[in-house]
């Protein structure tokens, strides 16, 4: 029996590729009208969106692992700062209350 997550689900878990490395947390899901193909659309941790299509994905839990390495460009301090949204962590991506000093998920101090 197939076991499915709902859009809300999967909106905001870590993202993990092959490497161990965190590229981001998914912020939805799209679907090809034409191919039917299924991606999750990734804020990484610098500030882009990514899209990731399920094929690419090895495992779903309490974090989402990649079946490979991704490689995101670099993006200086002050332009990931700039592009950010208020309250997002600069280190995991994780959506915390705007006043926020600290992040909740992994303690990094908020800019």
């Amino acid at each position: 029996m197939s076991k499915f997550l709902s859009r809300e689900k999967m909106a905001g878990k870590q993202v993990i590729d092959a490497e161990g490395m965190i590229v981001g947390t998914v912020k939805d899901i799209a679907v090809d009208i034409e191919s039917k193909e299924i991606a999750f659309k990734i804020a990484t941790k610098v500030g882009t969106e990514i899209d990731v299509v399920s094929d690419d994905i090895s495992q779903v839990g309490d974090v989402i692992l990649l079946k490979k390495a991704l490689e995101l460009p670099e993006v200086s301090e002050a332009a990931a700062a700039a592009t950010r949204a208020p309250g997002v962590c600069p280190s995991c991506g994780y959506a915390n209350d705007p006043a926020s000093k600290f992040c909740i998920r992994c303690g990094t101090l908020m800019k």
